[in-house]
């Protein structure tokens, strides 16, 4: 049964290495010393094929049952035109068995030197913003690179910082507009507080969880707790910057 991968993102010009679990149809690793054959190919969007490695070249089997380790040089991946690709394993085991264990989309993403991610990778990742329109989306981007620094941040975690960061800035600017639609132009707030209609009005109380974080984090931090995607980048900050107390 062929296995379709999540969007990976890949600079060109980098080394990319791909770890690989390869099973037989009932899920269980595959001996991998008696394989005929495994061949990695990824294939550009005309369905060209622009790299293809076996076990002679890039291929090298792991060590634990059914794993292989792909390793795609950077004097071959500089050759890549930016753009979108899709990539596949198939393994050739005796007995005629024959099967393509997993395919799915790779982004080449020349990063000029910012690493930020192309539009295209953020559509795939979030679809729910499919109403938004390229410009707004792009915008997001270009804010997120302007908050956030490369240099704190790992090559592998960067690029989907970026996205979760233009993500929860999309879903913010999203939900501003949807309450001045309820409230009127003159609502600048991200959460409604109360509705007045006539001699009645109506009163929400704010999230705690709000409250929690404006108490214990720098001016601003508090939004990033309002969305999910705000969530998850302050879950892959703390793994590139730690915390750090003040006493």
């Amino acid at each position: 049964m062929t296995t379709t991968h999540i969007p990976f993102s890949y600079p060109v010009g980098d080394t990319w290495v791909i770890n690989a679990m390869l099973n037989d149809s009932a899920g269980n690793p595959l001996d991998l010393t008696t394989a005929i054959s495994i061949d990695w190919t990824l294939t550009d969007s005309n369905n060209n094929v622009a790299i293809d490695l076996n076990l002679s070249s890039g291929i090298t089997l792991g060590s634990g049952a059914g794993s292989c380790i792909i390793t795609i040089p950077a004097t071959v991946t500089q050759g890549l035109a930016a753009g979108n690709y899709v990539d596949k394993v198939v393994v050739v085991m005796p007995g005629d068995f024959v099967s393509t264990q997993f395919a799915g989309p790779i982004e080449a993403v020349v990063f000029n030197g910012t690493l930020s991610p192309q539009l295209s990778m953020f559509r795939q990742w979030f679809p729910e913003f499919s109403t938004v329109d390229d410009i707004s989306i792009s915008q997001s981007l270009m804010v997120a690179g302007l908050w956030i620094d490369p240099s704190k941040w790992s090559k592998k975690d960067y690029p989907m910082a970026i996205l979760y960061w233009a993500a929860h800035w999309t879903q913010l600017l999203q939900t501003q507009l949807a309450t001045m639609e309820i409230a009127g132009t003159g609502s600048t707030d991200i959460f409604l507080r109360q509705v007045r209609m006539g001699e009645r009005s109506f009163s929400f109380q704010q999230r705690s969880g709000q409250k929690q974080v404006e108490a214990m984090a720098a001016p601003g931090e508090s939004l990033l707790s309002q969305t999910i995607y705000g969530q998850l980048f302050i879950q892959l900050r703390a793994r590139n910057i730690p915390a750090v107390m003040v006493v």
